[in-house]
């Protein structure tokens, strides 16, 4: 595992066995523990990205927030396709 950090600014990169993740992440220390606050991490194992932050999460696009996938879920709830609009 590598670690390359600047102020609040962390880039970890974890090839151990089993394992093949980067993670771009800003800490805050809290009580003398770093904490993560925000963090991007790619996952070449599960092929997977997740995305996290303490506080919010802001989308701002000028046109349209498309999403794609076979399945989409907000706070574990199947959002169903439909055509009709949601108001």
């Amino acid at each position: 595992m590598s670690v390359f950090g600047r102020g609040p600014f962390r880039l970890v990169v974890d090839t151990r066995e089993d394992q093949s993740i980067m993670k771009i992440k800003i800490v805050k220390e809290l009580n003398g523990v770093e904490e993560d606050i925000v963090w991007l991490e790619l996952n070449s194992e599960t092929n997977s990205a997740q995305l996290y932050a303490a506080n919010s999460i802001g989308i701002e696009a000028g046109a349209v927030v498309d999403i794609t996938a076979s399945a989409v879920q907000i706070l574990g709830r199947k959002v169903v396709p439909s055509s009709k609009p949601i108001n």
